[in-house]
This record gives structure tokens, sequence and C-alpha cells, in this order.
């Protein structure tokens, strides 16, 4: 059943994403997502002709706050990514809170930050 809805979330991801503008040629763009209902991570990676490269799905067990997921999200995309040769990227989230953290040089210790700072 979860899975049936992280790839129900896969789905959507590429609906809503696959519309956005396409990065600049020889780039990546990466989209991620996550949804704490249903404790899972998604992630799309797309060429600059917007042709899907990778995508991955992953359930999770834990009790995060929604932006500590979103953080988690795009932490492990990265990683997807570096796994995947699919560099240079450009990394895209729908979470302002999160994206401004990671930009920003706050060093508090709460949980994001942690997530964060990997």
């Amino acid at each position: 059943m979860i899975m049936r809805l992280l790839l129900l979330l896969l789905i959507v991801m590429c609906l809503v994403f696959g519309n956005l503008p396409t990065p600049e040629e020889g780039m990546y763009k990466i989209n991620s997502d996550a949804a704490i209902l249903l404790v899972g991570l998604g992630a799309i990676i797309r060429d600059f002709n917007g042709q899907m490269m990778a995508s991955a799905v992953q359930k999770m067990v834990a009790g995060f706050f929604l932006q500590v997921a979103e953080a988690t999200a795009i932490l492990r995309v990265i990683r997807f990514a570096v796994d995947s040769g699919l560099l240079p990227a450009v990394i895209e989230s729908d979470n302002k809170a999160v994206v401004d953290l990671i930009n920003s040089d706050c060093c508090s210790c709460t949980d994001i930050r942690v997530v964060i700072s990997d």
C-alpha cells in the first residue's frame, strides 16, 4: 500500500515538475519532494531537453517534521545525483523555508541544521 502511494507521489511529481523550465545545456535539474503523511521521498532528474534521466522514491520510517523531511529529501537526491553521475545540477524544492536555511549561514543546532550540514 505505501509503495503504491509513493509511486503515486512520483507520478504527481512527473506531472507537476515536467512542465517547469529546463536547465541550461549541459546541466541537469533535480526536483525533490517529501511527504510526511506517506513518510516518503521522491526525486526526478531531467536533462536540459526536459528528458527524465532518473527518478527515485524511498519509503522512510521516521517521525520527521516537514522541514526535516524536505531537507532529507534534498540531501538524498544530491547523493543520488552524485552516484548516478548526473552532475552538474540545479536543485529545486517546493519548500522555500528549507532552501533559505540551506543558503544561510545560520548555525543553530536544530534537527534540520544537522541534515543541512551533511
